[in-house]
């Protein structure tokens, strides 16, 4: 997608905007939730085959290298809802890096989240 080329801002209204901020965090809280469970069954069949290998004195077949574990971003959602909520007046001015990542959902981190939902989601 191509970026505007002069630097846009517009005015939010303060509810709207905690709403969107608000609906986004609890999908993404959700979406995390599904995510570790699915890393912790990874974990754990790992872990049960690592016990059978050694109890099998089959250690070359050990594996050393256990999945990351997916990352919350819960904290950036409420980091940007309290200052909204903070915030004194009841319009606030987003540019767009803001806009795209409070009321479309579009962090910087985005990308590499929907990589770790996509593998997690084939496990």
């Amino acid at each position: 997608m191509q970026s505007f080329r002069e630097q846009i801002t517009i005015s939010v209204e303060k509810q709207k905007l905690l709403t969107a901020l608000t609906e986004n965090k609890k999908k993404h809280i959700q979406e995390y939730l599904e995510t570790y469970e699915k890393w912790k069954k990874e974990v754990k069949e790992i872990s049960q085959n690592n016990i059978k290998h050694i109890d099998d004195n089959k250690i070359n077949r050990i594996a050393y290298n256990l999945p990351q574990a997916p990352n919350s971003m819960e904290e950036d959602y409420e980091q940007a809802i309290q200052m909204i909520t903070w915030h004194t007046k009841d319009t606030i001015e987003l540019d767009q890096q803001k806009f795209k990542a409070f009321i479309m959902d579009d962090w910087e981190w985005t990308s590499t989240w929907n990589r770790t939902k996509t593998y997690y989601s084939n496990v």
